[in-house]
């Protein structure tokens, strides 16, 4: 389960989870994705996600990465609302298909409402 927090369109309503993963992956990859919050409705920021994987290209390397790969998020707390966010933690673990194992690498970004910065990688 990825675990952050979610900004709402301006109705209120919220996005799934998979819908919100999907705009921070384009976000993160230079795609020039417009947040929930941007919209009236939940359906107008769904068209508009339709809209940037038109080409396939990136729909192909979201639907690779989650079929290939496994993105952990560690939140702060189990309510996020109740502590300091401290960033936007990604653990990937990819399979090596010839032995079997796995090899992981960890990032940290933080997300000021626009973009991700990152901070360390190792």
């Amino acid at each position: 389960m990825v675990s952050y927090k979610r900004v709402s369109a301006q109705n209120g309503q919220f996005p799934t989870l998979d819908s919100y993963f999907d705009y921070l992956y384009m976000l993160k990859n230079g795609k020039p994705v417009s947040g929930p919050e941007n919209f009236n409705s939940i359906k107008e920021f769904y068209n508009h996600l339709d809209k940037q994987v038109d080409d396939n290209t990136m729909r192909n390397k979201i639907e690779e990465m989650k079929s290939n790969k496994v993105l952990i998020s560690l939140a702060p707390s189990a309510c996020q609302d109740e502590a300091k966010s401290k960033g936007f933690h990604v653990v990937t673990f990819t399979r090596n298909t010839n032995t079997v194992k796995f090899s992981p690498s960890w990032e940290k970004y933080q997300f000021d409402g626009t973009r991700f910065i990152s901070e360390c990688q190792v």
